[in-house]
């Protein structure tokens, strides 16, 4: 029992000795850190003191940054308006430029049209003013009009004497065209010996028959 009390005693040494050795090595560590541990708690200080301000100048530059986000769309808002009122104007200017050419030519013509109404000038060879020269192509245009509706008058009185004069005509060319061909059959069998030919035989035109061929036997 003495033997194992010694043991334990000498191991209870052994482990004071170990722990008494570590504490000894914290110190040390603790005291050789110390320095660095008071640099970076007075690092952790000026860091929390940056982080401070740089909320704070963070946050004045959102803040001023949201505001001139929204002054400049504002104002693209209205640069976009006075873009599409500067292109409406110019469009105006445009029209109204072209409508006042047409009404200076309109008071330039008025303005010579006066002149040949008053005799000191003539719109053209043939007519004193251009009232005389519209009064004239009225006229003509009115008595082409009459002579047009005339000539659709005797059309439409017509149109049906013609269409039985044309059926008749396409009859008698289809009898006509039978009658040539039976007739060219026959002189082809009246020239064949076998039938007893009777000689030769020729094929004129004859005016009066208005074209159709005429058989003649020699």
């Amino acid at each position: 029992k003495s033997q194992v009390d010694k043991a334990k005693g000498k191991t209870l040494d052994e482990i004071s000795a170990i722990v008494s050795k570590i504490n000894s090595q914290l110190k040390d560590k603790k005291n050789k850190l110390a320095p660095q541990i008071k640099a970076l708690r007075s690092k952790r200080q000026n860091y929390q003191q940056v982080e401070a301000k740089y909320m704070e100048r963070k946050g004045a530059y959102d803040q001023a940054k949201s505001g001139m986000d929204a002054e400049l769309g504002k104002v693209a808002g209205e640069v976009r308006q006075l873009e599409t009122e500067v292109l409406e104007a110019e469009q105006s200017y445009h029209e109204l430029s072209m409508q006042l050419c047409a009404a200076e030519s309109k008071l330039q013509r008025a303005h010579r049209e006066q002149r040949c109404l008053q005799k000191t000038e003539r719109h053209s060879q043939e007519f004193q003013t251009l009232a005389d020269e519209y009064s004239a192509e009225i006229t003509r245009l009115d008595e082409q009009c009459r002579e047009l509706r005339k000539e659709q008058k005797v059309v439409k009185e017509s149109h049906e004497d013609n269409l039985r004069q044309k059926h008749a005509f396409v009859q008698l060319e289809r009898l006509m065209s039978v009658k040539l061909k039976i007739s060219k059959q026959e002189l082809q069998s009246m020239g064949d010996p076998r039938y007893g030919g009777m000689g030769v035989t020729r094929t004129v035109m004859d005016s009066s028959t208005a074209g159709v061929d005429r058989l003649v036997i020699e």
